[in-house]
């Protein structure tokens, strides 16, 4: 059995809570594949994390150089691919209601209101004192 990720477990929570219909279950599953990957993707970076420390303890020879750019190639990978399936990601979470910006869109009301955040609540007490 293999073990599911954070995310993917995140997202298998935020889906059990819902209310899905049948015409939800595609976008469902590519959502629980894109969390997959991105969990996936982290762990290899986990990995390249270990091999790098690995190797600058090691005196550094021709093989710890291949072993130190793979790993920096799978650190990038693992970036690159949480940049580009996390907004689509949030997209799917949001397309079933899984998000609390959807969930109020679905009930008939805008946005949801947060309030300021803490950087604009240190702007306006910045703002005072000066």
């Amino acid at each position: 059995m293999r073990s599911v990720g954070y995310l993917e477990g995140a997202v298998e929570e935020a889906v059990a809570a819902l209310d899905l219909k049948p015409e939800d279950c595609a976008a469902v599953e590519l959502g629980r594949h894109y969390a997959e990957q991105i969990d996936h993707a982290e762990r290899m970076a986990a990995v390249a994390d270990r091999a790098i420390r690995t190797l600058m303890k090691d005196d550094p020879d021709e093989e710890d150089h291949q072993k130190y750019v793979y790993a920096l190639a799978a650190k990038v990978e693992a970036k690159e691919l949480l940049d580009k399936l996390g907004p689509k990601l949030l997209a799917i979470l949001e397309a079933v209601g899984a998000t609390p910006a959807a969930r109020a869109k679905l009930k008939g009301g805008g946005p949801v209101a947060t309030g300021p955040s803490q950087l604009d609540r240190l702007r306006q007490t910045r703002g005072k004192s000066a």
